[in-house]
């Protein structure tokens, strides 16, 4: 497959970084044919770190050169729509990054654009291959654990403009859409919509702490699941640098409860009425993980990305003619639940789901 990437960015690197140790070690039949970036140093930078065949001069150019089979966009949120629109228009598979769009509209008119192109597609919701949080769903489906209760999820992370980001496009909402809840807990969003099931009413409130217009930098939004139970969201920006990425996870159900410390390879703790707590471990966390998805075998967990998962079975689904999973309906659902909770926000009322 020949694949061409829009965006030379972080996220782009970190794809293309996944992309050439696949077919590096040979796990993935591949190439990469070419790149297409609005900054023409980044996409050189990028051409020459990873052995990009050739450059384009704009998105439509590259969606539909004979020399592209496979899109991935991966450029900043507002430019998404572009570049799957320029995939329909080839026919060509697309992989686009998350958040879908900027705002739900936009989300459902790509989901609309690629169904009424035939186009595969799949939405970089990469929490969805963390051994950590797969064996926290895992754990979640015992029957022993009665009815689920409450979950309370914590994501945080330093306001993404600086340190390793090397960008300010999230501080724009022109550009991003939104703040932390959109552009960052849209993941966890979609986890919980992957473990849980649908919800049926948001109650949210949002503080822009920054001072940058319609970016919000802190959300607390309480989510009622439609099954029973419901889901406590804390979403930050702050300035804390030594703190990247981090999310910690517990839920509690009436005879048990999962604790996640770390979101890739734990540990994760369970405790059951009077029972020994339990321990998984990373290690014991890893080799669950590789028992439940043999697709991986060949991968091994010797990955460089953590993109690299994600990448593996979106080519992998194209290859064998399968339907990419998630796909853009999935991150659909997740933008809906995004939407009911800045209304929420807008109103200090609570929304009911599914919206019209």
């Amino acid at each position: 497959m020949k694949i061409g990437f829009l965006g030379a960015g972080l996220i782009g690197c970190e794809h293309l970084t996944g992309l050439r140790d696949l077919i590096d070690r040979g796990v993935v039949d591949a190439s990469l044919a070419g790149v297409y970036d609005p900054d023409g140093s980044r996409a050189q930078a990028a051409a020459e770190r990873f052995g990009i065949e050739r450059r384009y001069g704009s998105a439509e150019e590259l969606a539909g050169s004979p020399e592209v089979e496979v899109v991935f966009v991966v450029t900043w949120t507002g430019a998404h729509s572009e570049g799957v629109e320029a995939c329909c228009r080839a026919g060509k598979p697309v992989f686009c990054e998350k958040p879908l769009a900027r705002d739900l509209a936009e989300a459902r008119r790509m989901r609309a654009a690629v169904e009424a192109a035939s186009v595969p597609n799949q939405i970089g919701l990469v929490l969805r291959t963390s051994p950590a949080l797969g064996l926290a769903k895992a754990l979640c489906e015992r029957e022993d654990l009665g009815s689920l209760m409450a979950v309370n999820f914590r994501d945080d992370q330093y306001f993404p403009i600086q340190g390793r980001y090397g960008s300010t496009w999230r501080k724009d909402r022109s550009l991003a859409g939104g703040g932390t809840f959109i552009e960052h807990s849209i993941h966890d969003v979609d986890l919980m919509r992957w473990m849980f099931g649908d919800f049926d009413r948001v109650q949210a409130s949002t503080a822009s702490f920054a001072g940058h217009e319609g970016i919000e930098d802190m959300a607390a939004v309480t989510a009622r699941l439609a099954s029973g139970g419901q889901v406590q969201f804390l979403s930050l920006w702050h300035q804390i640098l030594s703190r990247p990425s981090t999310r910690q996870l517990e839920i509690f159900f009436e005879g048990g409860r999962i604790a996640v410390a770390e979101e890739v390879f734990g540990p994760v703790t369970l405790e059951r009425g009077a029972e020994d707590i339990q321990v998984f471990e990373p290690p014991d966390v890893a080799q669950a993980y590789l028992q439940a998805n043999p697709d991986l075998m060949a991968l091994g967990l010797q990955v460089v990305s953590p993109q690299e998962v994600e990448d593996f079975r979106f080519l992998s689904a194209l290859a064998a003619g399968r339907t990419p999973e998630p796909d853009f309906s999935v991150g659909v659902a997740a933008h809906e639940v995004v939407e009911a909770a800045y209304r929420s926000a807008a109103t200090g009322a609570p929304v009911a789901l599914p919206l019209g």
